[in-house]
C-alpha cells in the first residue's frame, strides 16, 4: 500500500502538524509535553514585575490559546489538567509556577466574568469540556467527510453503544454524546436524516413518548421520509387510533424538499458554537460576551 501510495510506512504515535497522534485513551503520558511547554512558558515571563492583571492578560491571550487546539481534538486526563491549572494559579497569585500563595478568593469566582466578580479567565478544565462537546456536535450534526466517516464508524443512531479502544477521540465524544442529543432538535425538512422513533423532532423523542421497550429500539429505523408521501403524512391506522394526541401533533409539522437541520435548543438562532457550550456546561453564568 505504501508503495502504490507513494508514502513511507509509519507508526503511532507521532506528532501532526503540531498534534500528538496515538492509538487509545488519551493518558497523561500522551499530552504531558504540550503542558510542559506552558509551564516553561509561564516560568520564562518574569512575573514577579507583572500586575495580577498583567499575569491574567499573558494567561488569557497565550497560554489559553495554545490550549485550545489540542483541547478541540482531546479530552485531557484530569489529573493533567489539575496539575497544569495549579501552575496557572500559582503563577497568577505569586508570579512562579511552583510558589503558592494563599488566598481568600474561589478558582471558581476567579473564573468567572468580571461582572460577576471574576477576573474574566476561563477554567482549562470547562475550556476542554466545552471545546469536546462542541466535536460531539459537529459529529452529530455536521456532513464534512469526518464527520460522515466517524458516524459510519460509530454509529449514527441515537444512542451510540458501540466501543472503540483503539480511538483517541472517542473517549471525548462518547462522554458528551448524550448532552448533545438531550439539548438538540431537528427542524423537519424532506425528513431524510432523522429517525422517526429515535430522534427528537417533535420535543420528545417518539420511543420516550410511547414508551417502546429498550429491546426492540435496535429494530426502529424508519425515517421521517418513510411517513410522509407528496408531503401529506400516511401514519398507520393502528399509531393513529392508538396515540391519537401524538398523531396531531406531527401533522402539524409541514415537510418540504430542503435537508433536514439539527439545531441547538439552548440559542435563540438554533446555532451551536463555544459560547453556547460554555453556558451548558456553565448554566450559573449568564453572560452573552463572555
Amino acid at each position: 500500500m505504501s508503495a502504490i501510495l507513494g508514502f513511507n510506512a509509519g507508526s503511532l504515535p507521532f506528532n501532526y502538524l503540531g498534534v500528538p497522534l496515538f492509538r487509545g485513551k488519551p493518558r497523561r503520558l500522551h499530552l504531558q509535553h504540550i503542558a510542559d511547554k506552558i509551564i516553561a512558558k509561564l516560568a520564562t515571563w518574569k512575573g514577579l514585575s507583572l500586575s495580577i492583571m498583567g499575569r491574567v492578560e499573558l494567561v488569557k491571550s497565550v497560554i489559553q490559546s495554545m490550549l485550545a487546539y489540542s483541547f478541540h481534538i482531546y479530552a485531557w486526563p484530569a489529573s493533567l489538567i489539575k496539575s497544569l491549572d495549579g501552575c496557572i494559579r500559582n503563577f497568577i497569585w505569586s508570579g512562579n509556577t511552583k510558589t503558592r500563595k494563599l488566598v481568600t478568593v474561589a478558582w471558581k469566582k476567579v473564573c468567572s466574568p468580571s461582572k460577576f466578580g471574576g477576573l474574566g479567565l476561563r477554567s482549562i478544565k470547562k475550556m476542554n469540556q466545552a471545546a469536546i462537546l462542541k466535536l460531539a456536535w459537529v459529529m452529530k450534526s455536521s456532513d464534512k467527510a469526518w464527520a460522515l466517516f466517524c458516524r459510519a464508524r460509530f454509529g449514527s443512531e441515537s444512542c451510540l453503544n458501540k466501543r472503540y479502544f483503539k480511538s483517541s477521540i472517542w473517549h471525548g465524544i462518547k462522554a458528551n454524546w448524550s448532552k448533545v442529543t438531550q439539548n438538540s432538535m431537528w427542524l423537519v425538512g424532506d425528513g431524510g436524516k432523522i429517525n422517526f422513533w429515535k430522534d427528537n423532532w417533535l420535543g420528545v423523542a417518539l420511543m420516550d413518548t410511547l414508551n417502546i421497550p429498550a429491546s426492540i429500539h435496535s429494530s426502529l429505523v424508519a425515517r421521517v421520509a418513510d411517513f410522509v408521501i407528496n408531503s401529506v403524512w400516511t401514519i398507520h391506522r393502528l399509531i393513529v387510533e392508538t396515540f391519537p394526541n401524538v398523531v396531531e401533533d406531527i401533522v402539524q409539522i409541514s415537510t418540504s424538499r430542503v435537508k433536514d437541520k439539527l439545531i441547538w435548543q439552548g440559542t435563540c438562532d438554533g446555532i451551536f458554537s463555544l459560547k453556547a457550550a460554555f453556558r451548558c456546561i456553565r448554566p450559573d453564568v449568564e453572560d452573552n460576551n463572555w
